[in-house]
This record gives structure tokens, C-alpha cells and sequence, in this order.
């Protein structure tokens, strides 16, 4: 097939806008945490987001484009799962003893800049692979999570989390993903499966177990690389009429 041939095979898609809205649900690699000393563990609970934006593709209407845009995603900042032993805590809080915690950061911003190829599987059904980067910024940050009991009007700290965000401002991830897509009348309706690859963790931390009934102090350390998984749904709609 002709260049020409194969160029015309997307001329269907030239009535639709190269700039498009998106939305995505992304679930993060789990963080690895660490044990220094003591006896209690700490793991990774489902660390499940989201992110939105808009894309323009630089044409929509070839086999082989250029895909930016921004969008903006909410990332992890405090997060873990664990369990009291028993006799570590006092009575009253033992409905405590088993605990997970999520706590997010404010949404950051990203550019994606990626090559996408298509090819068709049907009269109007597209398939396309995308490979390209993610271009992310991001403040120093830092995040701290306690939990504790009272006694006796005394504030006793029994864990604690500590979270840090310190690499540079900007870092590129590396992403991958495979997509259909496919025309309606009024709009050209998209969904991609996607795997952002990061480079550089995004959260590092430590913990603590301490004042506890029983056991001895326990602590580690922990880090989130950043990597997630996600499905995007983006939607083009139809370009406006031109009035004469």
C-alpha cells in the first residue's frame, strides 16, 4: 500500500478537532517498604488515582501523529496497612488494631509528548500504539501522618509516618500504551491502555511503632517509584461548520 493509499484510509477522521478532552483512572505500582528493626511490618495498600486533561494531535488524521497536551493527575503522599499486636495497645483503642490509610497530594501537571502509529481492524474501528514521555513538575514537599492514643489527657504517639518528595522539579517518565478508537457522527470516541514507567521514586519515608504496651519500637523505611498503570477515554468532537 502507497503512503497516499494508506493516508486516505484516515481521511474519515479529518472532520474531527485535533483537540480532544481526556480522563484516566491509573492504580500505582505498590511502594516497597522496608523493616530496619523490630518486629512489626508495614505493607502497601491499592494506591488507585486519576487525571484529566486535554490532547491535541499534530494531525489526528494520519496513520502516524504527534500527540501532546496537559493534564493533570493526583499522586499518593501518605499511605500504609498494618496491624497491632495484641496487648499493644490499651483496651480502649483495640478496635484500632487493624489499619490502612490513603492520603493524596494536590494534583501536579503533565505534558505528554508521544508518537502514535495507527492502523485499522475494520471498516471504521482503529487500533494505535503510543511510545513516548510524560514531562512532570512537582514542588519539595513533605507529608507526616501520627497516630496515637490519649492518657490521661497526654497525647501518646504510637505510629508515625514521614513522607518526602526531594528529587528535581521536573522529571520525564516513559510511557507505552495501546488503544482503539472509534468514529461516531458527532464525535471520535478513544480509549487507551497505558503503563507510565517512572524513573525516579516520587515519595520516600520512614516509619515508626513506638510507646506500645508489649512490644519493642519497631521502624523502617519505604518508597514509591511512581510507576502506574491506567486506561484513558478521550473524546474529539466533530470541528465546526465554517459560515460563508
Amino acid at each position: 500500500m502507497t503512503t497516499a493509499q494508506n493516508e486516505n484510509d484516515y481521511n474519515t477522521l479529518k472532520k474531527y478537532s485535533n483537540f480532544g478532552l481526556n480522563i484516566s483512572g491509573v492504580v500505582y505500582r505498590k511502594a516497597t517498604f522496608v523493616a530496619d528493626y523490630g518486629e512489626y511490618r508495614v505493607k502497601s495498600p491499592i494506591l488507585p488515582s486519576f487525571s484529566f486533561g486535554f490532547t491535541y494531535s499534530i494531525p489526528i488524521y494520519r496513520n502516524c501523529s504527534i500527540e501532546t497536551g496537559l493534564n493533570v493527575i493526583q499522586e499518593p503522599d501518605l499511605f500504609a496497612e498494618y496491624e497491632y499486636l495484641d496487648g499493644d495497645l490499651p483496651e480502649d483503642f483495640n478496635y484500632y488494631s487493624k489499619n490502612k490509610m490513603v492520603e493524596y497530594i494536590y494534583f501536579i501537571p503533565t505534558i505528554p509528548v508521544m508518537a502514535e502509529y495507527k492502523w485499522k481492524i475494520g471498516v471504521q474501528s482503529i487500533m494505535s500504539f503510543q511510545s513516548g514521555f510524560n514531562l512532570k513538575f512537582r514542588v519539595l514537599s513533605e507529608g507526616q501522618y501520627i497516630e496515637s492514643f490519649n492518657n490521661q489527657g497526654t497525647t501518646i504517639p504510637t505510629f508515625t509516618l514521614n513522607s518526602y518528595y526531594k528529587n528535581r522539579y521536573f522529571s520525564s517518565d516513559f510511557v507505552l500504551g495501546l488503544g482503539y478508537c472509534y468514529p461516531f457522527k458527532s464525535f471520535l470516541l478513544k480509549t487507551t491502555f497505558f503503563y507510565n514507567i517512572s524513573f525516579n521514586p516520587i515519595r520516600i519515608g520512614e516509619y515508626r511503632f513506638s510507646n506500645l504496651l508489649i512490644s519493642q519500637n519497631s521502624g523502617g523505611s519505604f518508597k514509591l517509584s511512581g510507576s502506574y498503570f491506567g486506561l484513558q477515554v478521550s473524546v474529539n468532537f466533530l470541528k465546526s461548520k465554517k459560515v460563508d
